[in-house]
């Protein structure tokens, strides 16, 4: 359907008219006397000793915002135009939404915009496309927002996101060729496609006699050498005590390197946090390629190869959310992600006190969460966004020593 990856325009500097709701983040409440186990607290903080090593300390909803890595990355291919095109219409709004809410920081991966009707426009067989690239404004670079100019295929998002997260070193390719058909390191695991009889089937009509495209998919990487240039993009720009989140958005699946390689990789790359992911992508295929793709007839407007199912099973792995790239109005879906991804940064704590053994308990507004709402991470602690109420104002967190 698409090998083709191209870029065209998007600026991220305008004011969208749409406004979306977000989530408060939170801030250590007025200061007291403060224990010698949190000698380094900072003012604001209020932390009680309780005696035998035990501390508590309480923070305060709404009070300023919690720190939250937000990485896009957008597929740049050349089906994207009208997709691309509701990101432009949603993205300002979205970004000063959260921002106002979070001590935000975007990192998005996308090659940046060459101008409308630039180079979209003076390829043959392409024409129309409209914008596919998005360029990162200089204002929004001013606020410490960072683009990643690497061209986002169809089909390797996933990879390319999870190879960005990790250490460098930590992805190459196992034949030395960065061959499609070969075997790539992704985070320290190899990953090998596996050929299918008949090839790989691309973009080329696909006939009934061959194998179903999903098995010819699996038979290649996508450009290899841009997973490999990919690697470790993110790491300077990952602030320590962040939540982190990804929001993919492609109308295409991810093989080779699928969605549960994708949690395990953000997992690794984030030891004890817990990232979350969003993806807009394809809820169900729209094109029947039992005519092959390109047959006559009328395509549908928005067109689907393979259902995002790679994303739903990352997703169900990782928590987030999964939405429609073929709605219409995107709006609505934008202010549902809007205050998903200000929750992550309203539920994340980072504590004063130091040399923490174990959490005694959390309370929300004087009720006691069970340990499985809740995990510490050195001195982050995060808790469920599902286990605290739109309109909670305090949180009190037990520590022993």
């Amino acid at each position: 359907m698409k090998k083709t990856l191209l870029a065209a325009t998007l600026s991220l500097s305008a004011c969208n008219s749409s406004s979306f709701q977000g989530s408060s983040g939170q801030t250590p409440a007025t200061e007291k006397p403060v224990a010698p186990g949190a000698a380094d607290a900072k003012p604001n903080a209020q932390v009680d000793a309780s005696g035998d090593g035990v501390y508590v300390e309480t923070f305060a909803f709404g009070e300023t915002r919690g720190a939250l890595d937000l990485v896009w990355v957008v597929d740049n291919s050349g089906s994207m135009g009208d997709k691309t095109a509701k990101v432009r219409k949603n993205f300002d709004a979205f970004m000063n939404a959260v921002g106002s809410k979070t001590d935000l920081r975007v990192i998005l991966m996308s090659l940046p915009s060459s101008g409308a009707g630039g180079a979209i426009g003076g390829i043959a067989g392409f024409p129309g496309l409209g914008d596919l690239g998005i360029t990162l404004s200089e204002e929004a670079k001013g606020k410490g927002h960072v683009q990643i100019a690497l061209n986002v295929g169809s089909y390797n998002p996933l990879a390319m996101a999870a190879a960005a997260s990790c250490p460098a070193e930590q992805t190459a390719s196992v034949d030395g060729g960065a061959s499609p058909t070969g075997g790539l390191k992704i985070c320290g695991k190899v990953f090998t496609p596996t050929p299918a009889p008949g090839g790989l089937g691309g973009i080329t009509p696909v006939s009934d006699t061959e194998p179903d495209m999903t098995t010819l998919m699996r038979g290649a990487f996508e450009d290899p050498a841009t997973i490999i240039a990919a690697a470790g993009v993110f790491l300077p720009h990952f602030r320590d005590g962040a939540q982190r989140a990804y929001v993919f958005v492609t109308d295409e699946n991810s093989f080779v390197f699928e969605g549960a390689d994708f949690a395990a990789a953000a997992a690794a790359a984030n030891p004890g946090g817990s990232p979350k992911i969003f993806a807009f992508r394809g809820a169900k295929a729209t094109i029947d390629f039992s005519n092959g793709e390109g047959a006559t007839g009328a395509q549908p407007a928005c067109q689907v190869a393979f259902a995002g199912s790679s994303y739903d099973k990352a997703q169900a792995a990782m928590g987030g959310q999964m939405f429609d790239i073929c709605a219409d109005d995107w709006s609505p879906n934008f202010d549902t992600l809007s205050t998903s991804v200000s929750q992550l940064a309203r539920t994340h704590f980072e504590l004063k006190t130091k040399g923490i053994k174990k959490v005694g308990g959390v309370e929300v507004d004087g009720k006691k969460l069970p340990a499985s709402a809740y995990e510490l991470d050195g001195q982050t602690l995060t808790i469920d966004a599902a286990s605290v109420p739109a309109g909670a104002s305090t949180v009190k967190i037990t520590v022993a020593t």
